[in-house]
Protein backbone atom coordinates (compact mmCIF):
# COMPACT_ATOMS: atom_id res chain seq x y z
CA UNK A 1 0.00 0.00 0.00
CA UNK A 2 2.79 2.10 0.84
CA UNK A 3 4.58 1.14 -2.35
CA UNK A 4 1.53 2.68 -4.31
CA UNK A 5 1.17 5.81 -2.09
CA UNK A 6 4.40 6.78 -2.67
CA UNK A 7 4.01 6.40 -7.10
CA UNK A 8 1.00 7.97 -6.99
CA UNK A 9 3.39 11.18 -4.79
CA UNK A 10 5.90 11.02 -6.99
CA UNK A 11 4.06 10.78 -10.62
CA UNK A 12 2.31 14.34 -9.50
CA UNK A 13 -0.83 12.84 -8.99
CA UNK A 14 -1.01 14.25 -5.04
CA UNK A 15 -1.84 17.64 -4.41
CA UNK A 16 -0.68 18.69 -0.70
CA UNK A 17 -3.66 20.29 0.98
CA UNK A 18 -1.41 23.19 2.88
CA UNK A 19 -1.11 24.36 -0.62
CA UNK A 20 -4.38 23.37 -2.03
CA UNK A 21 -6.70 26.36 -2.42
CA UNK A 22 -9.55 26.03 -0.45
CA UNK A 23 -11.77 27.63 -2.67
CA UNK A 24 -15.73 26.76 -2.29
CA UNK A 25 -17.05 24.34 -4.98
CA UNK A 26 -20.06 26.78 -5.25
CA UNK A 27 -18.12 30.55 -4.98
CA UNK A 28 -21.04 32.96 -6.08
CA UNK A 29 -19.25 34.44 -9.45
CA UNK A 30 -19.87 30.91 -10.54
CA UNK A 31 -22.99 30.76 -10.10
CA UNK A 32 -23.77 34.03 -10.82
CA UNK A 33 -23.04 33.08 -14.06
CA UNK A 34 -23.81 29.20 -14.46
CA UNK A 35 -24.97 28.93 -17.94
CA UNK A 36 -26.91 25.61 -16.89
CA UNK A 37 -29.33 27.14 -14.72
CA UNK A 38 -32.76 28.96 -16.70
CA UNK A 39 -32.76 32.87 -16.46
CA UNK A 40 -36.11 32.29 -15.02
CA UNK A 41 -35.48 29.65 -12.63
CA UNK A 42 -32.60 31.72 -11.41
CA UNK A 43 -34.99 35.20 -11.20
CA UNK A 44 -37.64 32.77 -9.14
CA UNK A 45 -35.36 31.55 -6.61
CA UNK A 46 -34.47 35.13 -5.71
CA UNK A 47 -37.68 35.91 -5.21
CA UNK A 48 -38.11 32.95 -3.04
CA UNK A 49 -35.46 34.87 -1.04
CA UNK A 50 -37.29 37.74 -0.42
CA UNK A 51 -40.21 36.21 0.90
CA UNK A 52 -37.76 34.34 3.15
CA UNK A 53 -36.11 37.71 4.21
CA UNK A 54 -39.36 38.44 5.73
CA UNK A 55 -40.90 35.19 6.95
CA UNK A 56 -42.56 34.49 10.06
CA UNK A 57 -45.27 31.49 9.92
CA UNK A 58 -47.65 29.86 7.48
CA UNK A 59 -46.57 28.10 4.24
CA UNK A 60 -43.18 28.18 2.82
CA UNK A 61 -43.24 28.81 -1.20
CA UNK A 62 -43.60 25.68 -2.72
CA UNK A 63 -40.07 26.66 -4.83
CA UNK A 64 -38.49 26.01 -1.82
CA UNK A 65 -40.15 22.46 -0.97
CA UNK A 66 -38.61 21.49 -3.44
CA UNK A 67 -34.84 22.35 -2.94
CA UNK A 68 -34.01 19.24 -1.30
CA UNK A 69 -35.28 16.60 -3.76
CA UNK A 70 -33.27 18.36 -6.64
CA UNK A 71 -29.60 17.66 -7.72
CA UNK A 72 -28.31 21.04 -7.47
CA UNK A 73 -29.94 22.12 -4.66
CA UNK A 74 -27.03 23.66 -3.38
CA UNK A 75 -27.12 26.23 -6.62
CA UNK A 76 -30.62 26.48 -5.86
CA UNK A 77 -30.42 27.64 -1.81
CA UNK A 78 -27.42 29.84 -2.49
CA UNK A 79 -29.20 31.82 -4.97
CA UNK A 80 -32.53 32.42 -2.28
CA UNK A 81 -29.58 34.36 -0.54
CA UNK A 82 -29.72 32.50 3.14
CA UNK A 83 -27.57 35.05 4.44
CA UNK A 84 -30.35 37.77 4.60
CA UNK A 85 -33.21 35.33 5.90
CA UNK A 86 -34.90 35.67 9.04
CA UNK A 87 -34.50 33.30 12.24
CA UNK A 88 -38.15 31.59 11.54
CA UNK A 89 -36.89 30.69 7.66
CA UNK A 90 -33.62 28.93 8.95
CA UNK A 91 -35.73 27.14 11.56
CA UNK A 92 -38.29 26.17 8.95
CA UNK A 93 -35.32 25.48 6.38
CA UNK A 94 -33.42 23.27 9.22
CA UNK A 95 -36.56 20.95 9.71
CA UNK A 96 -37.22 20.51 5.64
CA UNK A 97 -33.53 19.50 4.98
CA UNK A 98 -33.21 17.29 7.90
CA UNK A 99 -36.52 15.07 7.46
Amino acid sequence: MADIIMLKMMSGDYVDGDKHDKKSNYDSNDIKNNPTLDPKVTQAYKKVGVVMRSYKSGKLPKAFKIIPQTQNWEELLFLTNPDSWSAHSYYKATKMFTC
